[in-house]
């Protein structure tokens, strides 16, 4: 593309405010309920509320729920932006559209930072038109845009700038100030999700043979390490307060806090080797990652199965098996696989052709970008959720590929010839949605091997949507303590003075498995659970999917048997009007008479 065409295209500027005004437009519906997408974000909003009523900072746990309330395991970091806006507009706007305000804005700013990352990285490796192009197939990736819209409020979104931050750091440049923003980046990451900890273990990777190749980028791998270790611990210091030597498989802990400390502390200590062979660099990157697995192998032995091993066969089977997001690959429909990893994979293979075809300086950048990109769909394939950081890199090898070929079909002359190469550009630009929509549209079958829970409904019954609206609910005696399903109770809390037994976080697996056996076991058995947990109401939805999976499960259990019309003297109907929530109040047996 010529230099005037260049100086004719929307700014960067432009491009985002375009994208977040009709991502707005869209939210529209959700924005006056606060309808939120997810539980998570429903449950953000209850830690910022927390918070600004005088919450410790160093108490994340959720106080709401009955009993001493839910532990949780997330980062105050995350509550920041969002707390900040809050404070700044109530006293002008009020509460509540200070709230709204903050779950607009700061899911957009998020979206501006991974836009801005994704296109420098582009700019670096193909050039201006290119990097506006990948600015545009940012909001077209689905992976992406489902963590930063409006109303999505959770940490998964920050998750993404933080790991991209780190990689166009090193991407971009190969000094010492670069090594500083990729370790702050790396520390950032899992500050904010441990979840991020097998990406952090890419780039330090990726940094190490960087400067095995590269012995230029020593200072670069020298930043980042040390950066990275001393920022994951200041940052711990900081979030964690007295509670920081508690130790966690789901956060950083000591262990976590040593096996990062020894491999950053490694890759400088490593640099400052006068070694000029190849072989030699590597073999003390070796000894550093060899050094780093004996500490976690060490002091975080009990954590390899993972944050979820703590979970009991019951919670593990209908509550994390249904969770589509934190699941691996195999147990994803193909429509979900497609729109995943389509991108990825095409970024792959185009970002190899580029490593072979480019000249040794210039093949720098891209065989740092393929051996991430590589290492974060491995992520995906994993931990479905991490794609949205694999989709991320990928998109700017082939926006390089899209500007090239919308330069090519801006200059055809014939009208059906040029709308037909346009539609080819914007195909190559967003390959996940068509593959998706191709798939939708030729009824591929469903192939998972976790199948999603079918409709358990009988006759003309009022469904509840997949996100229900609750707030009827806050009609029901203020304090009540009510058995409910584990995904609308973080709504609840937010909507009521009604008190849930627990919601979907793995650190309350007792209390979750109590909600889940409640449901599934036969009345007399939950009836004297019931009654023993001092619950008053029992709550259920028909038609979300927790409420499918426990009649699905357990045909002849409490809420299958409830759903079904059936009565029994110890649950007493409570009408909720205008709502298909159905509300049965605990009729507690009448205390004996004295003798």
């Amino acid at each position: 593309m010529s230099e005037a065409a260049g100086r004719d295209t929307p700014s960067p500027v432009a491009v985002w405010g375009f994208v977040s005004l009709v991502l707005i437009l869209c939210a529209i519906p959700r924005i006056g309920p606060l309808r939120m997408y997810d539980p998570d974000d429903i449950m953000r909003l209850l830690e910022v509320r927390a918070l600004l009523d005088g919450q410790s900072w160093w108490d994340v746990g959720q106080h709401g729920f009955a009993g001493p309330g839910l532990t949780m395991h997330w980062s105050r970091l995350v509550d920041l932006p969002l707390a900040a806006v809050v404070l700044a507009l109530r006293g002008i706007v009020g509460d509540a559209a200070a709230e709204r305000i903050a779950a607009i804005a700061v899911p957009l700013v998020t979206l501006g930072v991974v836009m801005t990352l994704v296109a420098a990285i582009t700019r670096r490796l193909a050039g201006r038109p290119a990097a506006l192009a990948a600015m545009v197939m940012v909001p077209l990736t689905t992976p992406l845009l489902s963590q930063l819209q409006p109303l999505r409020i959770d940490h998964h979104g920050w998750q993404i700038a933080s790991g991209l931050l780190a990689a166009a750091a090193l991407i971009l440049r190969r000094d010492g100030r670069s090594g500083i923003v990729a370790g702050l980046g790396g520390a950032l990451l899992v500050t904010i999700s441990f979840e991020g900890f097998a990406f952090l273990l890419a780039l330090i990777a990726a940094a190490g043979l960087a400067w095995v190749f590269v012995p230029a980028r020593a200072a670069q791998t020298r930043g980042f390490g040390l950066t990275m270790a001393l920022a994951t611990l200041l940052l711990h210091l900081v979030t964690r307060g007295p509670g920081w030597a508690s130790p966690a498989c789901d956060a950083i802990d000591p262990a976590w806090l040593a096996t990062i400390g020894i491999a950053g502390i490694g890759l400088a200590l490593a640099t400052l080797a006068p070694l000029r062979s190849p072989v030699g660099r590597f073999a003390l990157l070796a000894v550093t990652g060899a050094a780093t697995v004996a500490t976690m192998a060490l002091l975080a032995s009990e954590c390899a199965r993972g944050p979820f091993g703590m979970l009991d066969p019951l919670t593990y089977r209908v509550w994390f098996l249904n969770i589509a997001e934190g699941l691996p690959v195999w147990h994803q429909y193909w429509p979900t696989i497609a729109g995943s990893f389509t991108l990825t994979a095409v970024a792959v293979v185009v970002t190899l052709r580029r490593v072979l075809a480019a000249p040794g300086h210039r093949r720098e950048p891209w065989t740092i970008l393929l051996g991430l990109l590589i290492a974060a769909t491995l992520c995906g394939l994993i931990v479905l959720r991490s794609a949205a950081l694999a989709n991320a890199l990928a998109i700017p090898p082939v926006a390089a590929i899209v500007a090239d070929r919308l330069a090519r079909a801006r200059a055809i002359v014939p009208p059906l010839r040029r709308l037909a190469a346009l539609l080819g550009v914007a195909a190559i630009a967003a390959p996940g949605l068509v593959l998706t929509g191709i798939l939708l549209l030729l009824g591929v079958p469903d192939r998972a091997v976790v199948s999603i829970p079918r409709p358990y409904l009988t006759g003309e019954k009022p469904v509840c949507p997949r996100q229900p609206d609750v707030v009827p609910l806050a009609a029901l005696p203020a304090g009540a303590t009510i058995l409910a399903p584990l995904d609308i109770g973080p709504a609840i809390v937010a909507s009521s003075r009604l008190r849930p037994i627990a919601s979907g976080y793995h650190r309350n697996a007792p209390a979750m498995r109590f909600v889940i056996a409640s449901f599934m076991a036969r009345p007399d058995l939950s009836r004297s659970a019931i009654l023993g947990r001092g619950v008053d109401y029992v709550v259920g939805c028909p038609g979300i999917s927790e409420n499918l999976a426990y009649a699905n499960a357990a045909p002849h259990g409490l809420w299958a048997r409830l759903e079904r019309g059936e009565r029994f003297d110890w649950l007493q109907p409570v009408a909720i009007p205008d709502s298909p929530i159905l509300v049965w109040r605990v009729v507690r047996p009448l205390a004996s008479p004295p003798a």
